[in-house]
């Protein structure tokens, strides 16, 4: 056994101490991850996403969670690259110096290849979790605004002006290219028309919940 005790400080155990000491260095910068978020989350209020279209914040809710499973992922990754995983051995046997050998090699090859696959996917879904916090970013800055939703009124105006002559109209205020005047989308049947009605005539306006 003392021959395979110096054997185990071969190049593979060096090399996958080495490799879980890198892992462990990137640690700090993957956990970081979670501030970005909690920035993130301060700039993305609730007031902000209201004026957001639907389609903006169902971009903007997918994209952070995309982004936080990701962030998660890594964090996950990262730490199993540089402090493993716990795995149930199989009881291979060792009980001479080359089965003690034979199965370290194999293990410690193993577990080097898995620490520098671990990492890079840590930081590849980091990256990627960074892509979906700035596309977050820029839903909430450039994303298209709600529009805003016309509750219907009913118009009671004076017809020509005259005061014996009343009457009124349900429908929708849009905007009236005419100075003075308000345009009234009126829906009848099928059909739908703005009607232009001078100021003056209007005698009052009531909001009310359908035509």
């Amino acid at each position: 056994m003392a021959q395979a005790a110096l054997e185990l400080a071969s190049p593979v155990s060096v090399e996958l101490t080495s490799a879980r000491t890198l892992a462990e260095k990137w640690l700090p910068g993957l956990a970081a991850l979670y501030g970005l978020f909690a920035i993130a989350g301060a700039v993305v209020g609730k007031d902000t996403v209201n004026d957001l279209s639907d389609d903006a914040r169902n971009g903007l809710f997918a994209t952070l969670a995309v982004g936080a499973f990701l962030a998660a992922l890594s964090i996950v990754l990262g730490y199993a690259a540089a402090f493993g995983w716990l795995r149930i051995g199989k009881g291979q046997d060792v009980s001479t110096d080359d089965k003690l050998l034979r199965w370290y090699g194999t293990k410690g090859r193993k577990a080097v290849v898995s620490v520098a696959r671990r990492l890079w996917i840590a930081v590849g879904t980091a990256l990627g979790s960074l892509a979906c916090l700035i596309v977050s970013l820029g839903l909430v800055w450039l994303g298209p605004p709600r529009k805003p939703v016309t509750a219907p009124v009913t118009v009671t105006y004076l017809q020509n002006g005259q005061t014996a002559a009343k009457a009124s109209l349900c429908g929708t205020i849009t905007a009236d290219p005419t100075p003075q005047h308000i345009a009234l989308r009126v829906t009848d049947g099928p059909a739908t028309q703005t009607i232009s009605l001078p100021a003056a005539w209007v005698e009052k306006m009531e909001p009310t919940k359908s035509c």
